[in-house]
């Protein structure tokens, strides 16, 4: 095989490598902002359910002190 032949066998390889790696690097980028989209999404709801439980949403009050007593109790919940 001649050095020419060599260097482009070469040069093809590394050009496969590097689409390769970019293709599994874009897969990975759009899996982690799909979940900071969910995340988000989470947020936001948890959010306008605070704020519906300070201005005196009495179910709303409940439900949040509810999951703050479970948290509290590392996800216990008694019967």
């Amino acid at each position: 095989m001649s050095p020419l032949r060599e260097q482009l066998d070469g040069f093809r390889r590394q050009v496969q490598d590097s689409f390769g790696k970019e293709a599994q690097e874009r897969h990975t980028l759009t899996h982690e902002i799909r979940n900071l989209q969910q995340l988000n999404a989470q947020m936001a709801q948890e959010a306008i359910n605070l704020t519906r439980a300070l201005k005196g949403d009495n179910k709303t009050q409940g439900q949040l002190g509810r999951g703050s007593i479970d948290a509290g109790a590392g996800g216990f919940r008694s019967a």
